[in-house]
């Protein structure tokens, strides 16, 4: 990851939302391990979404390059 997360612990609620975009955020907490009310609490804070949007970006970019 190019930019350093502000909080580390994002790290696999990040991974796990960058895999299906699409996935309930109970399903996030649950594959991450991390408690529900903690992934919503974190979803409200513009670092944690600027972390995870910038993670989507990477991924996303990287499948772009794949694709051709």
């Amino acid at each position: 990851m190019a930019k350093k997360l502000n909080n580390p612990k994002w790290w696999k609620a990040i991974e796990v939302y960058c895999t299906d975009t699409n996935m309930p955020l109970t399903r996030v907490a649950e594959q991450a391990c991390i408690p529900y009310d903690t992934i919503i609490r974190w979803f409200k804070k513009k670092e944690f979404l600027e972390s995870l949007w910038s993670r989507f970006l990477e991924i996303r970019s990287t499948l772009d390059l794949i694709d051709i």
